[in-house]
């Protein structure tokens, strides 16, 4: 069996996009589309109460800013539990491979070849 250097395991260039998987462009489209139809919805009932174009105009900016705000707060707080969610995951996982690290290794292994769908 050919040794691996555990400082770099890949024969060759392993490395991952930082971009992989972040979802960026999905959470910024949702946002976008969501910003458009609150602030539609918000200028076109204030015109339709009659208000003067200055009051449309300053209700429209105020309803861009809070929606931003708003926005970027939930943004925020699911990426904030979510790393919490992980770094729970990864204690417990660091923590069963402490107790039983030959255990660990066997359940490993399992799922390489569940994975593989090897016998």
């Amino acid at each position: 069996m050919k040794e691996i250097n555990i400082a770099n395991p890949h024969e060759y260039d392993h490395t991952h996009s930082s971009s992989a998987g972040s979802g960026w462009l999905r959470a910024s489209v949702f946002g976008a589309m969501d910003g458009l139809v609150s602030n539609t919805g918000l200028i076109s009932g204030i015109a339709a109460a009659g208000a003067s174009p200055g009051i449309i105009a300053i209700t429209g900016i105020s309803g861009l800013i809070s929606g931003a705000i708003s926005m970027a707060l939930g943004e925020y707080t699911s990426v904030r539990t979510q790393n919490e969610q992980l770094q729970v995951e990864i204690d417990t996982e660091r923590d069963a491979l402490t107790r039983n690290p030959e255990g660990e290794e066997a359940r490993t292994l399992d799922h390489v070849r569940v994975a593989r769908h090897a016998p």
